[in-house]
This record gives structure tokens, C-alpha cells and sequence, in this order.
């Protein structure tokens, strides 16, 4: 079957979210400045770059939030 990407803006909705989860004031002010960027998907990876302390958390939530994609897809067919 035919998988469809995953659309802009239910990849923003988890970058997002991952935003609203982030603890630290000072890291999350810098995702969200990158979330509001005219090109927010290099401007977030740009922005994880710069805070290491939070790039194995990001790509926890994204394998996460991509394989409940992948399970609701799945349950659908």
C-alpha cells in the first residue's frame, strides 16, 4: 500500500509539542524562536545543534510520535 508522508503540518504539531515539553526556560525559548522562523524545520535542527542536552530527547519524541503515525495508519487499512 501506499504510505503517504507526513504532512507539514503534522510534523510541526510534533516539533511543537516536543517545544511544550522542554523544561529548561532558556532552551525552549531558542525552539520556539526556531519553530517561528520562515524555515522552521532547518531552524529547529539548527537550533538542537546548538543544545545537545536535548537532541537524544528530541529524537526519542520523533521515533515516538512517528511510530503512534505508523500504528494509527496501520489500524486504518
Amino acid at each position: 500500500r501506499w504510505i503517504e508522508p507526513v504532512q507539514p503540518d503534522v510534523a510541526l504539531g510534533i516539533m511543537e509539542e516536543f517545544i511544550s515539553l522542554v523544561d529548561e526556560p532558556d532552551a525552549a525559548a531558542q525552539l520556539r524562536t526556531a519553530f517561528e522562523d520562515n524555515e522552521p524545520f532547518e531552524a529547529f535542527k539548527e537550533a538542537l545543534a546548538a543544545l545537545p542536552q536535548l537532541r537524544d530527547r528530541w529524537f526519542l519524541f520523533h521515533h515516538q510520535a512517528y511510530a503512534e503515525l505508523a500504528r494509527a495508519w496501520i489500524e486504518q487499512q
